[in-house]
């Protein structure tokens, strides 16, 4: 029903403004950005705003398209069409005219006595539509805080939270559900094309994957969210560096391996798994050795990486990293490995193909 309303209100609005969470909590920020890009891709006049641009998100912040960042924020810039208003209760206007330059309209006042001031002058639109969404921003007075004196004409309200105070026209509250995945479903129901937009990709996956490595210990059903995540992977999303940041890398062997092994990362989203096979050309060609793996499954299990199962195999060797625990028990029984943490080490006697196919039976 919410999704339907939210859809009628888009199609038919052409000033919109995206508010995230003051405190940018969760993923309110990577997904607020990706429904400002979709919604600019319809040809809505957009307006997002936060207080501060996140560090971690600049690269999905293209630099030809201006974010505002609010102070004081004013939505007059929306409308058109404007009326000038002059109070005249200390004094009266006895002559008015204009003249219009390159770059300004001067207007000149004449009035029967002194007493003219600023404040007696208002600025305001005429016939303003203009529509608020909030992404995480629990109450209406967090709204007024910010707006002042703004009136919209329908606030849509979304978040994830059940303590949410319900204070919009619409409220679309999705618990367990992270705010990507809600924008997801919106610009699905408006227009598939929309997921042609690199810039929407980047921005749901960075937040998809974001909040699904925050939860994956206490959530192995997450059938619904790799099937999002393959579908973003396959239209174009640069997973790489969205979760992976390999930007950010020093030049060294372990580096170089790493590299290697992004390239060489394949994901089975029904197994809930991602794997890849090295060969001794890959560690001659990187500098490196099998220790220097210990770097990579770091930089793999503490970054965004979005899946519960990681499974690295080489010369005579495999590591089977998992947060489940009885997958663990299975691998580790079954070949016999030497578990550490959620770790296994094992050796290997068959062909890596083979292996990486045994294990995936095994999930």
């Amino acid at each position: 029903m919410e999704f339907a309303e939210i859809k009628n209100i888009i199609e038919t609005a052409q000033n919109i403004t995206l508010l995230p969470s003051p405190e940018l909590e969760k993923d309110t920020f990577p997904a607020s950005l990706a429904f400002f890009y979709g919604l600019k891709k319809l040809g809505k006049n957009v307006n997002f705003l936060c207080e501060n641009l996140p560090e971690k998100f600049n690269f999905l912040i293209k630099k030809d398209i201006p974010i505002p960042l609010i102070k004081s924020f004013d939505c007059l810039m929306s409308s058109r069409n404007f009326l000038i208003s002059i109070k005249e209760s200390e004094t009266k206007l006895s002559q008015i005219f204009y003249q219009k330059t390159e770059k300004e309209l001067n207007l000149y006042l004449k009035t029967d006595r002194d007493g003219l001031k600023k404040e007696d002058i208002s600025f305001e639109p005429l016939d303003l539509e203009c529509f608020l969404f909030c992404f995480g921003v629990k109450n209406f007075r967090q709204i007024k805080d910010i707006f002042k004196e703004e009136k919209w004409n329908s606030i849509i309200n979304i978040d994830n939270e059940n303590d949410n105070e319900n204070y919009g026209e619409i409220n679309l509250i999705q618990p367990y559900c992270s705010f990507s995945e809600i924008v997801f479903d919106i610009l699905e129901t408006l227009d598939q094309k929309l997921f042609d937009d690199t810039d929407v990709l980047n921005s749901l996956l960075t937040g998809i994957a974001q909040e699904n490595s925050n939860s994956r210990d206490n959530n192995p059903d997450n059938s619904k969210i790799f099937q999002k995540i393959n579908f973003l992977m396959e239209k174009g999303a640069n997973w790489q560096e969205i979760i992976f940041s390999p930007r950010e890398l020093e030049n060294n062997s372990c580096s170089r391996l790493f590299k290697k092994i992004l390239n060489k990362l394949t994901f089975s989203y029904e197994k809930n798994i991602s794997w890849l096979i090295l060969q001794e050309q890959d560690f001659k060609e990187s500098g490196a050795s099998p220790t220097d793996l210990a770097f990579s499954f770091k930089k793999l299990i503490f970054s965004n990486f979005p899946f519960q199962n990681l499974l690295c195999l080489w010369p005579d060797w495999g590591i089977f990293y998992s947060f489940q625990k009885q997958i663990s028990e299975k691998v580790q029984s079954h070949f016999q490995g030497e578990k550490k943490g959620n770790g296994i080490l094992f050796k290997t006697v068959l062909d890596a193909q083979k292996v990486k196919d045994e294990i995936l039976n095994l999930l």
